[in-house]
């Protein structure tokens, strides 16, 4: 069996309806407190985020210029060495003509 449930109309009068905004307005002004407590701190942690991500950047583009500076430093040392070696047609003409001054020396060649 279901009980019957008697609804009863209460009047509502200014003082009552003033009541009840006094209690919204309440829980209002409750959640503006939680709600600015929750952000309260949010601006240091981000800068302090923001600080961080800025340093690791920092990190990586000096890293970076180090490589750079690595490159320059074997690429010049590259140049130099091919400076210092003789081409190979260069080696190859003089061998020939040790060759053919071997040969009118009549001498053996090693």
């Amino acid at each position: 069996m279901k009980k019957k449930v008697v609804k009863t109309k209460k009047k509502i009068t200014i003082e009552t309806l003033a009541e009840k905004i006094g209690e919204v307005a309440s829980s209002v002004e409750d959640l503006a407190i939680m709600t600015q407590k929750g952000f309260s701190g949010l601006e240091e942690r981000m800068n302090d985020r923001f600080e961080q991500v800025d340093r690791r950047f920092e990190d990586a583009q000096n890293r970076l210029e180090n490589l750079e500076l690595g490159q320059k430093k074997i690429h010049q040392e590259i140049l130099n060495i091919h400076d210092s070696f003789v081409k190979r047609s260069e080696f190859d003409n003089l061998a020939q003509r040790l060759s053919r001054v071997e040969q009118k020396l009549k001498l053996k060649s090693k």
